[in-house]
């Protein structure tokens, strides 16, 4: 079989000519040692700079244009922000372009300068068409030749490299190296032959070749990363050895006893396969997904008081301490008379109360743990870990589940999260874990009226806020920044808090949290927020998650278009926690149609997955769950949406070669392939 064939050692990036030392340098330092290494560096996607179009027939999309540059703006506001503008012109007419953070603009470009421009088209702010942070090239520059001809490849970044240099460098590595890779995808899986596909891929002759290459790259990352999914699941479900958990009718009612209401139809048959795993005597390994206010808490509280009344502990990990010390609270009251015992674990916790606490969990007093990281330190131990709850999962990464697990032998896991994952990204970001999803909403939920609104005309919701603060009610107002910033054009909630406390509301109490107060100052504030003695809570994005204040009816998000769909509706679910009707407010700074086009979906829907799908959709797998922390799936040329179908066989081939070939003795190269790409990543070292 091909995947057997023996690999010469791949030359060195010293090789390459022309770079210099110091770009050899950067790219050495970013991990590019060999030209194997930066030929597997793929394109994130290409410019079809073969195919200009004149101005006077573009239309939203993608497009290329050849034109001389008629003006060029870089206009000095709103703290110094980079934000350049130039009109371009051809003999059929002008476009707009505009680009924001880009410092280099004002000294590559002049009016009179000759370019190709590539990008995105779409509506200005005025209406008009103009490009949106267009790549552009100088007809007869220096790059005349790798980046003004053809279909031009664009990399993600290497720090230290420029777009022209890095593709001057995969000429020099394909023409070294690229005939040398040695096939590693098992016989049969895709008939593209590996040479032929890197060449293509970097630098395709033409449409039909860049389209027919596609294929091979997209079930090859599809297939690697289904791949180590398969190898975790067995691996999961190979080691065994999980305590057996039963929960007869009597625990069951018992645990039961202690929730202030009854469970939803949803919750029950949460709680019914959450019971079936911890009896099967296999560790569990399951995602608990549900819209904001679908009650994930009851149904990990009925989890974690199973395992202790199998004679053993839980621990529930959380991204922030101030949902680590909310949970605390909702758990505690629940339990309150009881004889099990709860102990809170974060950064911020004094040296005796955390001794203390580190304590009752070595000799068993402690039943239950709440906390943030600070519960995977090295010197957290428990007397008997049956059960790890994971919340917010998509803050903490494979390896962080990994070491809250650790704590035990082989406890059962139960992740969570509020932000619906559509199918094709459960499936991938999440393929070792089985899946429950909460569809119902509790009693007493109220849908949220929402509106886009102008972020220049804010009386009318000003008036809003004041009269629900009349009837005794509350409000949030979300800013994307903790404070004001000379490179983003955005507010800043330390900024606003000081306008709305002097300016808009001088007669209420305005309160404010962000993520770098301390720990007291933080909890102070959310404390006299619950207790109303601040009416409006000014914050940043530390709110989104957990945080439950029935009271508040009013959510105002400042800079909405910043934020992605995702954030925006859990940042919605802090409020229509009660009875009262309550009201969102997006309001949208300079945003162009697209933006507003996108924020609008929120007046649409209270639909998480509908929402999540858009999101995904706009913003790829990486943005849409944070791809650095959580192990998310960083792809260059699939996409989730459009490639379902892909996806679905690659994962079929891959879970199939791990049943038949489990520790990939057959494919040594397949194997060796997905340890450097996946390895350390995927916690893949410890399995093959």
């Amino acid at each position: 079989m091909r995947a057997k064939t023996k690999s010469a050692p791949a030359p060195s990036v010293d090789l390459l000519k022309g770079l210099g030392a110091p770009r050899i340098e950067a790219l050495r330092a970013a991990g590019f040692t060999t030209l194997r290494a930066l030929l597997f560096h793929l394109p994130k996607g290409h410019l079809d700079r073969a195919t200009v179009t004149p101005i006077a027939q573009l239309a939203e999309g993608e497009h290329t244009v050849r034109a001389k540059v008629r003006s060029l703006t870089v206009p000095r506001f709103r703290r110094r922000v980079a934000i350049a503008q130039a009109v371009l012109g051809d003999e059929t007419g002008k476009v707009g372009a505009v680009w924001f953070g880009r410092y280099d603009v004002k000294k590559r470009l002049a009016p009179g300068v000759e370019l190709l421009v590539s990008g995105r088209v779409g509506h200005g702010k005025k209406g008009g068409l103009q490009f949106h942070n267009p790549d552009f090239e100088e007809i007869g520059g220096e790059a005349e030749g790798i980046a003004t001809g053809g279909i031009i490849p664009v990399y993600p970044p290497i720090p230290g490299v420029g777009p022209n240099s890095l593709r001057r460098a995969m000429r020099q590595a394909l023409e070294i190296a690229g005939e040398k890779v040695t096939e590693y995808l098992p016989e049969g899986a895709e008939t593209a032959p590996l040479p032929g596909a890197l060449a293509d891929v970097h630098f395709p002759p033409d449409t039909a070749a860049l389209e027919r290459t596609r294929s091979r790259w997209i079930f090859e990352e599809f297939f690697l990363y289904e791949l180590a999914m398969a190898l975790r699941r067995r691996a999961a479900t190979r080691l065994g050895g999980a305590g057996r958990i039963e929960a007869p009718p009597d625990v069951d009612r018992r645990i039961r006893a202690r929730l202030p209401f009854a469970l939803t139809a949803a919750q029950e048959r949460a709680v019914t396969e959450i019971h079936a795993d911890l009896a099967s005597g296999r560790p569990m390994n399951r995602l608990l997904q549900g819209d904001v206010g679908s009650g994930k808490t009851a149904v990990a509280f009925a989890t974690m008081l199973a395992a202790v009344a199998a004679g053993g502990q839980a621990a529930l990990l959380v991204p922030t301490e101030t949902l680590a010390e909310q949970h605390f609270r909702t758990i505690s009251g629940w339990l309150k008379g009881s004889r099990t015992e709860c102990v809170l674990l974060t950064g911020s916790l004094k040296a005796a109360a955390r001794r203390e606490a580190l304590e009752h969990l070595g000799d068993g007093t402690a039943h239950l743990a709440i906390g943030t990281h600070a519960l995977i330190e090295p010197d957290v131990a428990f007397r008997r870990l049956l059960v790890a709850v994971v919340d917010e999962q998509h803050r903490f990464g494979v390896l962080q589940r990994a070491a809250l697990a650790a704590k035990g032998d082989r406890p059962h896991v139960l992740v969570m999260t509020a932000t619906p994952i559509p199918r094709t990204l459960a499936i991938t970001a999440f393929g070792d874990l089985d899946v429950t999803t909460l569809d119902e909403l509790p009693p007493g939920r109220t849908p949220v009226a929402t509106r886009v609104v102008a972020a220049s005309d804010l009386d009318p919701v000003w008036h809003t806020v004041r009269l629900e603060v009349a009837a005794g009610r509350q409000a949030f107002l979300v800013y994307p920044l903790v404070d004001a910033s000379d490179r983003v054009a955005a507010k800043s909630a330390i900024e606003m808090h000081g306008h709305l406390s002097r300016e808009v509301f001088p007669d209420l109490a305005v309160g404010l949290l962000h993520g770098r107060m301390k720990s007291e100052e933080k909890a102070s504030a959310m404390l006299a927020f619950r207790a109303n003695r601040t009416q409006v809570l000014v914050s940043t994005v530390v709110i989104e998650v957990g945080v439950d204040v029935p009271n508040a009816t009013v959510m105002i998000v400042g800079n909405a278009e910043r934020f992605g769909l995702a954030t925006l509706h859990q940042l919605r679910g802090r409020i229509g926690r009660s009875s009262h009707p309550s009201k969102c407010f997006l309001a949208a700074g300079e945003a162009g149609g697209d933006a507003l086009k996108r924020l609008r979906i929120l007046e649409e829907t209270q639909d998480g997955f509908r929402i999540a799908e858009e999101d995904l959709r706009l913003r790829g797998p990486g943005e849409f769950l944070g791809a650095r922390q959580s192990g998310a799936p960083e792809f260059h040329l699939a996409d989730l949406c459009r490639d379902a179908e892909v996806l679905s066989r690659a994962r079929d081939a891959a879970f199939a070669l791990v049943r038949e070939d489990p520790e990939l003795k057959r494919h040594p190269l397949l194997k060796r392939e997905i340890l450097v790409r996946l390895g350390d990543r995927m916690g893949l070292v410890d399995i093959l």
